[in-house]
């Protein structure tokens, strides 16, 4: 395990060169960074620690696995240059950032720690799709960028390709290494890496997404995620945001009538349904607070999605064919959301009873839920699962107001017996307990 110092330091080297203002960042066993400046911007250096013919391999390897990547989450790699101030070295990109740990003691936000570990995510993807397998993914080698708090990827020193296996130096940190790492196995591939991930996660959320993680840190590589995509699925996985409102309704509805029906019951019963009622509002405000959480994971998801469509090669022609066939996919989503609204307000518009409102109202859920679980499955790619996810919220919201709105001045059944005589209350009551839809009572 590498041991770190950081401090800046006063070289005692000869700076007349190009580079001034050269400061020591960091030193490791094997190498050192610095910040340098020149015509007037900030460079990284990283260079051997004591110019060792070994260290100088590894870090002419790093250069050249580094050079070929391009990605927004990765240091850039400018040139390796042999006769610097402090000997051979890599001048890359400066990042004025922090690693994951100091970020983390900032206490972020839980949305903020999701877009992290998302764009971790991203980044660690693509260079699994590049041929590399990192292998020494810890909080050390996560910068967060102090300007927008986006992760920066460092330290390929230690990473594995086919093109470097004969010259590679295993290497790892203890707390964060695979048992395939730790024991030297010449057999790494990127599900080493997915175990560092999964440490990465309980870091990030101590207490949450613990399935995820444990399948990350299986002991058996064969039983863990097989590559970084996979995660990223179920990380992306939108909740289902009526689930809940459609069991607080049912619920409502349970509690509903049981209160209406307190005056013909003992007063033992009375507390014992007043308490139901408590219950059925617990889970009304508990869905509410789901939903609006599920929301903004969908939100991030959405995010996420675009962020990795910046990287797809797609001529302009194949993508507005795509853009062509979403749209009308999304259309027709619409179009099928609309109709069912149409058919409950035009049902729940001609009944003069909140009670046979509150069925249908229950009933049009469940049917949304069906049409947006259809949708979802005919979707072929990400984004078209997260429009079809948006455009499914949207509508509901609107829609579920409207009829809301013309719920609310309806009165119950039971709040008009004294204005009904007793066989209408029979009847309405007996259509009720029946689950039978409204009909108007013919004497």
């Amino acid at each position: 395990m590498v041991s770190e110092t950081f401090r800046p330091v006063t070289p005692s080297f000869d700076v007349s060169g190009s580079y001034t203002d050269i400061v020591l960042l960091r030193e490791g066993a094997n190498m050192r960074l610095y910040r340098a400046s020149k015509v007037g911007k900030y460079f990284a250096i990283k260079t051997t620690k004591d110019n060792l013919a070994l260290q100088l391999a590894m870090l002419k390897r790093e250069y050249e696995l580094s050079i070929a990547l391009d990605h927004y989450h990765l240091p850039h790699f400018y040139t390796f240059e042999p006769n610097l101030p402090m000997g051979p070295g890599i001048v890359m990109e400066y990042i004025d950032g922090r690693n994951l740990n100091e970020f983390l003691a900032e206490n972020p936000s839980h949305d903020t720690r999701r877009r992290v570990f998302a764009q971790l995510l991203e980044v660690v993807a693509f260079i699994h799709k590049n041929g590399i397998v990192h292998n020494d993914l810890k909080p050390e080698n996560i910068l967060i960028t102090k300007s927008n708090e986006d992760v920066k990827l460092l330290d390929f020193g230690l990473s594995n390709t086919d093109a470097h296996y004969l010259t590679k130096t295993m290497g790892c940190t203890r707390d964060y290494a695979s048992p395939e790492l730790l024991s030297q196995s010449d057999d790494i591939d990127a599900r080493s890496d997915i175990y560092s991930l999964g440490k990465i996660m309980q870091l990030i959320f101590p207490r949450k997404y613990r399935s995820l993680s444990r399948k990350c840190l299986h002991e058996n590589r064969d039983k863990r995620w097989d590559n970084v995509d996979q995660i990223s699925r179920q990380w992306n996985k939108s909740r289902r945001l009526w689930k809940y409102v459609i069991i607080a309704v049912a619920v409502a509805l349970m509690g509903l009538i049981l209160t209406y029906k307190i005056g013909i019951s003992h007063k033992a019963q009375q507390r014992e349904l007043l308490d139901s009622l408590s219950i059925a509002r617990e889970a009304m405000v508990k869905a509410q607070k789901d939903a609006a959480e599920a929301k903004q994971e969908a939100t991030l998801a959405q995010q996420q999605l675009d962020s990795a469509s910046v990287v797809q090669r797609r001529t302009e022609e194949e993508q507005k064919r795509i853009e062509t066939e979403r749209t009308a996919f999304i259309n027709e989503l619409k179009t099928a959301l609309n109709n069912r609204f149409k058919l409950a307000y035009d049902s729940i518009k001609g009944i003069p009873y909140v009670d046979f409102s509150y069925q249908i109202m229950a009933s049009y859920c469940r049917d949304l839920v069906k049409i947006k679980e259809q949708y979802l499955l005919k979707a072929t790619d990400e984004t078209t699962k997260a429009l079809v996810v948006s455009t499914y919220d949207n509508c509901a919201t609107i829609n579920s107001n409207k009829i809301n709105a013309m719920i609310n001045p309806k009165s119950s059944i039971y709040s008009c017996i004294d204005s009904l005589s007793a066989e209408e209350f029979n009847f309405y009551h007996q259509l009720l307990n029946n689950h039978k839809p409204y009909r108007k009572y013919q004497p």
